[in-house]
């Protein structure tokens, strides 16, 4: 193993930059989309243990207030530049409607939360969604940990069974909250992950002295480099439930443990000689800065307005190129001008209040500044579509009994009886208007978390039923899209009707709301657009060809459940034809399906009508 002794007191391992080298690739490649690095994602797993092996060995001979300090200056200066960046490119690249989303997650970035702003997501592994500053979340987590870093020190030195609870502790609740469907909540929390960060306060503890191996067995080394190596290969279900293939579960552990086995035992002088073994040096070495700029890249040079999905699809060998190309570049940059350049500042607290600041002022007026560029009507576009939101339930909410499938939409009022709308994305869309009516009616309105709810391998009828159950839940009333109904020979259709045939002998009440017309392959933000700029016709659907999609639906529902109310709501949204605008001629629609804010209020009526069911109903 060879050592560059940059400090004295802390000699320089090119192992681990090897490491470094080989977890950011993995995760560049991830997020490109590229088939054979599904599981790329691993490599923040690998940073995580390579940090809690560095914090230790930094920690053991320094103070805290010392030990923050260079942390700050270490992270802060290419963290914050990185946020400037992203803010300054969307004022000019994106819309309003996702500056919106940029701004939202630079505000969390900001204050270090934004693994706490994301847990309210459908999924990180999602690739249909615009979140251009998502990679954020770890960096989140590692600050967050370096903050209780000198708490659990501390504990941890005191006896060796304290480091074992630490460990034991963190590594079963993550897996409990894999196995209880809360899997998001264990990918974001800090808790979740501090068992990864102590493998390598393990490997430091134990295994080194001052940043070395006490025994040199980089033939061990080597068998974790293999693991780490073999990443690409692995099959994880990011989505599962399974503590063994589900995330983070086994193939974590593993991966932790063979990053650990790295830090503790070296790896052989020949493979830090080779060339391969000097390109990734360098790639280490650039590493924290590639990190925080790849992303940008790649969201920002694929971006596509209007656009239905935000998938990353390259679709030529030029591309990719030129994705990689920008990604060298801006990493240079931000190396030079955030982690040399800014590093070389002075940092007092004061200054890094200061930045903070100057970083939420851009924030603010840089959705002001940025509408100054379009007309009146594209103005008018963007505001209402502003309304719509992919989110399902606050963080907050997400935390509060976090085991649960479903989140409250409103603070509770006691007095009040309890609706819950299943659903996916389609009922998350109208869950305020939802909300609303329910309110008026003297409801409290419970939401699924996921989108998956009841869907095939997801979140099945018995575990909706416990939390249906543990929250009191009077009614329940189901919307989803006609796609999700039909598919996988009807199976969700099947769920919905085994769901409310249990809920009826509990004396539950279920109502279903049709699905909303959908402009099935159309982009009506897109149309609006172009309508505003050039006065272009907006494609219209036809009433009998949605009567004619949905009516297996409405059939089934009838022929197999006589306890459900169903409501139409078509005639809303169509006359002989459909609209995709109102009479102010605000979008109905955010894309293809989904309605915005101003497209759920027009289902009020349905609403009303389904509470004044329930209620008489009762009586």
């Amino acid at each position: 193993m060879v050592i560059a002794s940059i400090k004295k007191s802390m000699p320089f391992r090119l192992d681990i930059q090897i490491l470094r080298g080989i977890a950011v690739i993995y995760v560049i490649l991830f997020h490109l989309n590229l088939d054979f690095f599904h599981s790329g994602f691993l490599g923040v797993d690998v940073f995580f243990v390579i940090s809690g092996f560095l914090m230790t060995v930094l920690y053991k001979n320094s103070t805290a207030i010392d030990f923050y300090k260079k942390r700050a200056k270490r992270l802060l200066p290419a963290y914050f530049f990185t946020l400037f960046l992203a803010i300054f490119l969307a004022i000019f690249i994106v819309n309003p409607i996702d500056l919106e989303e940029v701004l939202e997650e630079a505000l969390f970035a900001s204050f270090f939360l934004s693994n706490i702003g994301f847990l309210n997501i459908d999924s990180y592994y999602s690739s249909t969604a615009f979140r251009p500053l998502l990679h954020f979340w770890s960096l989140s987590v590692e600050i967050q940990f370096y903050l209780l870093f000198p708490i659990l020190f501390y504990f941890a030195r005191k006896r060796a069974i304290n480091t074992a609870l630490i460990f034991a502790a963190s590594f079963f609740l993550c897996l409990y909250l894999v196995f209880v469907n809360s899997s998001d909540a264990s990918f974001f929390l800090m808790p979740t992950r501090v068992w990864e960060f102590f493998i390598g306060y393990l490997a430091a503890t134990y295994f080194n002295a001052n940043n070395l191996p006490k025994i040199s067995k980089p033939i061990v080394g080597v068998l974790g480099l293999v693991i780490i190596l073999c990443i690409p290969f692995i099959n994880v279900d990011e989505q599962s439930s399974n503590i063994i293939f589900g995330h983070p579960g086994l193939w974590a552990l593993i991966v932790c443990i063979a990053t650990g086995l790295i830090l503790a035992y070296g790896l052989p002088i020949y493979i830090e000689k080779s060339i391969l073994g000097k390109a990734l040096i360098q790639v280490g070495k650039y590493s924290y800065s590639a990190y925080l700029a790849h992303f940008i890249v790649i969201i920002f040079y694929n971006y596509k307005p209007f656009a239905e999905s935000n998938v990353i699809n390259l679709d030529s060998d030029f591309s990719l190129l030129n994705n990689i190309i920008l990604i060298v570049l801006l990493t240079v940059i931000t190396y030079h001008c955030g982690e040399q350049w800014l590093q070389k500042k002075s940092y007092s607290s004061k200054n890094i209040k200061v930045y903070i600041a100057s970083l939420v002022m851009l924030i603010l007026i840089s959705k002001p500044v940025q509408l100054q560029l379009f007309s009146k009507e594209e103005r008018l576009l963007y505001d209402a579509s502003l309304t719509y939101s992919s989110k399902r339930c606050s963080a907050w909410q997400q935390v509060k009994n976090i085991k649960q499938s479903i989140c409250e939409l409103n603070s509770v009022n006691n007095n009040y009886k309890n609706m819950l709308l299943v659903g996916d994305s389609h009922a998350g869309a109208i869950r305020h208007a939802f909300s609303s009516t329910a309110q008026r009616h003297g409801y409290n309105t419970f939401l699924t978390k996921k989108n998956s709810a009841l869907t095939k391998g997801r979140l099945t009828v018995n575990e909706l039923l416990t939390d249906i159950t543990a929250n009191d839940i009077d009614s329940v009333v189901f919307h989803y899209s006609t796609q999700n109904l039909i598919r996988e020979n009807d199976f969700l259709l099947n769920q919905i009707i085994e769901l409310s045939h249990a809920l009826k002998g509990k004396g539950i009440t279920t109502s279903f709301v049709m699905p909303t017309p959908q402009f099935d392959g159309k982009q009506p933000l897109k149309e609006i657009y172009h309508n505003i700029k050039n006065n272009t016709p907006l494609s219209s659907l036809s009433l009998d060809d949605y009567q004619l999609s949905n009516s297996k639906v409405k059939i089934f529902l009838q022929d197999n459940l006589n306890s459900i109310n169903i409501y139409d709501s078509a005639y809303l949204f169509c006359e002989k034809n459909c609209i995709m605008v109102d009479e102010l001629h605000q979008p109905v629609y955010v894309d293809a399906g989904h309605l915005t804010k101003t497209g759920a209020r027009k289902l009020t009526p349905v609403f009303n009508q389904v509470f004044t069911d329930i209620n008489n109903a009762i009586k």
